[in-house]
């Protein structure tokens, strides 16, 4: 099963090449996924390539998030790296760790 998934989620896809970006709850920093390529010569019918797409954007998915990103068990929201800290043995996003201000959720 999947980590949790940022909230916000882009999509540069271009003659059968598919690039998701995932950008961090807390601070919005992109993390762009390598481009998966399509294996229709064709372009295939619409279905086929709705699936192909969705294929592709598990694998990036799957790919970025367990990579760049972890789920905060405090408030739930997925970060990156650089917004999730160690605090007195807790891992959580600096929001709720109390380090980077505003208020946890």
């Amino acid at each position: 099963m999947r980590k949790s998934m940022p909230k916000k989620v882009t999509e540069e896809s271009f003659a059968g090449t598919y690039v998701f970006t995932f950008h961090c709850d807390q601070c919005g920093s992109p993390h762009r996924s390598p481009p998966f390529t399509s294996g229709m010569e064709d372009g295939g019918s619409p279905r086929a390539q709705e699936d192909e797409r969705n294929a592709a954007f598990e694998k990036a998915a799957d790919t970025v998030i367990s990579l760049h990103f972890n789920r905060c068990p405090k408030c739930g929201m997925v970060v990156c790296e650089g917004c999730y800290t160690i605090v007195d043995g807790w891992d959580m996003c600096k929001v709720c760790a109390g380090t980077k201000g505003g208020t946890s959720g």
